[in-house]
């Protein structure tokens, strides 16, 4: 029992001193689990693509890391709706474009 409190007091003090995602700088690890993909295809993939934020390695070596804020911001502009409110923004359009054909 003590270790799950252990775990639960590592755990909310984590949570606790977590720094701010505008300045907050991601590996492969973090980037590939608010993607929902595997490390694999973030290394692969999606560093390599033109559009995606260009990495940073602290002292010009060491592992890749990302800052969270773009990485963020990249992801939103992938998706065909808003993340903030859900909603498709081509259902919008698809409506607009239907109401002119019966007209």
């Amino acid at each position: 029992m003590s270790t799950d409190i252990e775990r639960l007091a590592e755990e909310i003090a984590r949570r606790l001193h977590q720094v701010p995602v505008a300045v907050d700088l991601w590996g492969v690890a973090e980037v590939a689990r608010y993607l929902k993909v595997s490390e694999r295809q973030v290394r692969e993939r999606y560093a390599l693509r033109p559009d995606f934020p260009p990495a940073i390695r602290l002292g010009g070596r060491g592992p890749l890391r990302w800052r969270a804020i773009e990485v963020i911001r990249w992801a939103e502009r992938q998706f065909p709706y808003s993340l903030r409110d859900g909603r498709r923004r081509a259902q919008s359009s698809r409506a607009a474009s239907s109401s002119t054909e019966g007209a």
